[in-house]
């Protein structure tokens, strides 16, 4: 998937179609990744010297979303398994990333990067704008072997909670381990650190991660009652757990997100037995016509809204208002 290339078919169009009537004329994307390459040596099937401002998610996402008259987004840099070796300057060089979109679009609200092994002083440094709202750790960034099974602890220090209720800012978790929300220690230490911070908002990534939608669905209800824990619903193109998460937490935590640039792949992610499958260009021969990630991401929401006799001003909600409130658009 290449910026540059990015077309789309009739086949996309008739679903932007079923769209029109569903996606509010106000827009705020909680979870999209603006990026430069000259900082992502390794990364993301990108040739060098590709970025992707604002400019260029408006150009790619504003036919998919019918051309909202107001638009927003919470950005967040894509991150590098070299940033983990700080002397390799890319994690500076996604700091100044940052601050340039900054400069050049100070409507929107940025996230940076937190390493695992940084201090709140060093992290402190970092912050230097108003406009840097969030925190944003990976699992990937930690130097510990099978990182995809990895502790929230070992991704996410605590001293980026430190940092975050000092300042004010909202801390963004793309949960690992193999049953995301549904394993223990991932719902322990979410029960432990929200407690703990109770002033700092947490926002669980792509629907708490529920790829496999069961994971969610059966969890949410022990933490939904947590004011300080919120969803973006990045990603997901399956109903079940964004149903249970706006039945048993309400709209008021929920917010949509593209995931951008990942929105344009072709394909998506569906539960298989108890884990999930990324469909994708690999299945062409068998499943030929794929819609967009975004496309299949907003007729699930869609979906999921009409099977709870949402609103108007509830849909605007999701997409808008719960945005809006947080980080003050």
């Amino acid at each position: 998937m290449l910026l540059n290339t990015v077309e789309y078919s009739d086949f996309d169009f008739e679903a932007i179609k079923r769209l029109e009537d569903f996606v509010p004329d106000k827009v705020a994307d909680a979870h999209a990744h603006l990026f430069d390459t000259r900082f992502l040596p390794t990364s993301h099937n990108h040739p060098k010297d590709v970025a992707a401002d604002f400019s260029t998610y408006q150009k790619c996402m504003m036919p998919i979303l019918c051309t909202p008259k107001e638009l927003r987004l919470n950005v967040i840099p894509f991150p590098e398994a070299t940033m983990r070796d700080t002397s390799s300057g890319n994690l500076k060089k996604s700091d100044e990333f940052v601050a340039s979109l900054i400069e050049k679009n100070p409507e929107n609200v940025y996230e940076i990067i937190v390493l695992p092994n940084e201090t709140a002083e060093q992290i402190e440094k970092r912050l230097t704008s108003p406009r840097i709202r969030g925190l944003k750790c990976y699992y990937f960034l930690s130097d510990k072997p099978n990182s995809a099974q990895l502790p929230i602890g070992d991704y996410l220090p605590e001293s980026a909670w430190e940092v975050a209720k000092k300042h004010k800012l909202c801390i963004t978790l793309h949960l690992v381990k193999s049953k995301a929300l549904a394993d223990e220690e991932n719902l322990s230490y979410i029960k432990e650190m929200t407690k703990r911070y109770p002033d700092v908002v947490l926002i669980l990534a792509h629907a708490a991660r529920s790829f496999a939608s069961w994971t969610a669905f059966e969890t949410v209800e022990k933490i939904c009652h947590t004011e300080n824990i919120m969803y973006d619903f990045s990603a997901i193109c399956e109903t079940p757990a964004m149903f249970q998460i706006l039945k048993k937490v309400g709209v008021d935590r929920c917010m949509w997100g593209s995931d951008f640039p990942v929105s344009l792949m072709r394909g998506r992610p569906i539960s298989v037995a108890d884990g999930f499958y990324w469909l994708g260009e690999g299945e062409k021969e068998n499943i030929p016509n794929q819609w967009i990630v975004v496309c299949e991401n907003l007729l699930a929401v869609r979906q999921t809204c009409m099977m709870l006799d949402f609103s108007k001003t509830q849909i605007e909600k999701l997409f808008w208002g719960t945005a809006a409130n947080l980080w003050g658009f």
